[in-house]
């Protein structure tokens, strides 16, 4: 056993040595041991962040599919809106030009009446020319 604690000596090596020396061995192997504590406690650490970073890993990727598939219903409901807004403009687009058809088809129908001495306009018709006055001007 106290050839394991000094490499290279075995027990008649070290009942051979003095006190002080011993105390030195001592010291070296008391000093390795908290290293080797120190290194085993840094490691220890190092294994459980490691794990933790793989759990998180797991997880991170669960968030990641939870997250696309909000991304993917975002798009759709976007895609959705946008189909819409086109419907609604197109809809828009033919009532338009039905008005302007309709407005133009009346103009034309306007401009091809005979104009009489009484014209209508919007539904009321002219207050009537004064004839004898002109009768008299042109007199």
């Amino acid at each position: 056993m106290a050839g394991r604690d000094a490499p290279g000596r075995n027990d008649r090596d070290l009942r051979k040595l003095g006190r002080l020396e011993l105390l030195d061995i001592l010291a070296q192997a008391t000093k390795e041991n908290e290293d080797l504590r120190a290194e085993n406690e840094r490691l220890s650490h190092e294994l459980a962040d490691r794990r933790l970073a793989v759990k998180n890993a797991g997880s991170l990727a669960e968030a990641a599919l939870a997250v696309n598939g909000y991304f993917s219903a975002a798009q759709a409901a976007a895609d959705q809106y946008v189909e819409n807004a086109r419907l609604i403009l197109e809809d828009a687009q033919k009532q338009a030009e039905r008005i302007v058809a309709q407005a133009e088809s009346e103009a034309r129908a306007i401009r091809n009446t005979p104009r009489t001495g009484i014209t209508e306009v919007a539904g009321q018709s002219a207050p009537p020319q004064i004839s004898s006055v002109e009768g008299e001007r042109n007199e």
